[in-house]
């Protein structure tokens, strides 16, 4: 019986080894993208530029042109859609979403960009053109529209090795980024803040302030610093230091301060900032008083609570496997040992 059950034990964690194996070589990443670039690409090099920087007059239509090349054994289909440049929290850039960067922003080039043929069908070996067209708007811009075009990859894994249908299709997405202006002029920079508040961010109750840049200027190697203080007594209660940031343009994001306390629950109460944000041009410093309710304070730390929770569980299966992996140990100690012992008996 015990020997019935050790052996389980051992088909059990070796089966959860080959699913994590399998999860992640099932994905289908054996092809390439090279942008090809026309007389309006930006820069003398231009060829050393994985990306498409056009400077084009408004109204202008150009025609993007990606060669995709199937480097695997099997064929596959190629999806194309549009992005947006965003910032996200504390100045992490991101052209993944096709999401508005902000409110107020003037154009984004999701809403410019076409893509002529989609659902290419490549066979192994082969490559193809896949044109995107992009249209300037009737206006001039001032400074630069961020996005991205993402390319998705997928193989439809039909049969398995008994001849049945499983149905599993997997994708890889690739990015290729996308910046488009009328001039090389670069405007003057502009961050404005706007509400400060509190709200759960990674599962941890954070103080915010909301940043907006509101000119068409990437503003990069940027550094954010600052804290947050109790209005009774000066307390600092939560602090931010971020380095090498980004800021695309038109752009809406929340500089989160972290407490400075493990499990520090947020208190209803006044409160005021201290902001910094920098780069090698300009400097902006923000101050100002906010103040924190009871039913906010009350909502944030219970949907944290509500969140660690899950804590005990992750913990436990990591236990799990822990001693999984300790048993196994044991095993074969115990068989090298009675083996040994075997061969002295001889």
């Amino acid at each position: 019986m015990k020997k019935t059950i050790k052996s389980l034990l051992v088909i059990a964690i070796l089966a959860m080894q080959v699913t994590s194996i399998s999860a992640e070589t099932q994905r289908y990443s054996d092809f390439t993208v090279k942008p090809l670039f026309s007389e309006n690409q930006i820069g003398s090099s231009v060829d050393q530029k994985g990306y498409f920087d056009l400077l084009l007059a408004p109204k202008q239509k150009e025609v993007l042109k990606l060669e995709i090349t199937n480097t695997g054994s099997s064929t596959m289909t190629v999806e194309l859609g549009a992005t947006n440049g965003i910032t996200n929290e504390n100045g992490a850039a991101d052209y993944t979403q096709a999401i508005k960067p902000s409110e107020f922003i003037p154009y984004t080039m999701d809403n410019m960009i076409t893509i002529k043929n989609n659902n290419v069908t490549i066979e192994p070996g082969k490559k193809e053109i896949v044109d995107v067209e992009v249209l300037m708007p009737e206006e001039e811009i001032e400074g630069v529209i961020l996005g991205g075009i993402t390319i998705i990859a997928s193989e439809e894994k039909k049969n398995n090795e008994n001849g049945n249908n499983v149905g599993v299709s997997s994708t890889v997405k690739y990015l290729v980024a996308v910046q488009a202006r009328n001039s090389m002029d670069v405007p003057t920079a502009l961050l404005e803040s706007d509400d400060a508040g509190i709200k759960a961010y990674q599962d941890m109750p954070t103080y915010f302030v909301e940043i907006h840049n509101r000119m068409g200027l990437n503003m990069t190697n940027v550094k954010i610093e600052g804290e947050i203080k109790q209005k009774k007594d000066g307390k600092v209660v939560a602090i931010v230091n971020e380095e090498k940031r980004s800021i695309l343009p038109h752009s809406t994001f929340d500089v989160i301060f972290s407490t400075t306390e493990e499990n520090q629950k947020i208190k209803a109460q006044d409160y005021s900032y201290n902001l910094t944000i920098s780069n090698e041009e300009d400097s902006w410093t923000f101050s100002n008083d906010f103040l924190v309710k009871g039913e906010e304070s009350k909502e944030v730390n219970t949907v944290v609570k509500s969140d660690n929770k899950m804590m005990p569980i992750y913990i436990g299966a990591g236990l799990l496997v822990l001693a999984n992996v300790i048993v196994i140990i044991i095993l074969f100690k115990r068989k090298n040992k009675k083996e040994e012992q075997e061969q002295e008996q001889e």
